[in-house]
């Protein structure tokens, strides 16, 4: 087993990678999705805390379907947003 990226005391709820080996990782404590690469090279984050269109409150799953939208069970807002590869 190794570790890639720097997620300690990130709450780490959920992951899933796209098709390029991407990976997204829904941030349940900072309310955000995390973006890496395939080496688990950090390469952005989208999301923060709030309730509008966009915002997240303790994100919970996350997939990336066919064309590459990242959608997240946004669990403390009871919805499911949808974003692109780039937030």
């Amino acid at each position: 087993m190794s570790k890639f990226g720097s997620i300690e005391g990130q709450a780490p709820e959920a992951v899933t990678v796209d098709k390029r080996g991407n990976i997204f990782i829904a941030n349940w404590y900072n309310h955000r999705v995390l973006k890496y690469d395939k080496d688990g090279v950090y390469l952005s984050s989208f999301g923060s805390r709030g309730t509008g269109a966009g915002y997240l409150n303790g994100p919970s799953g996350i997939c990336v379907d066919s064309l590459g939208r990242v959608i997240v069970a946004d669990s403390g807002n009871q919805r499911v947003e949808m974003f692109t590869a780039e937030g």
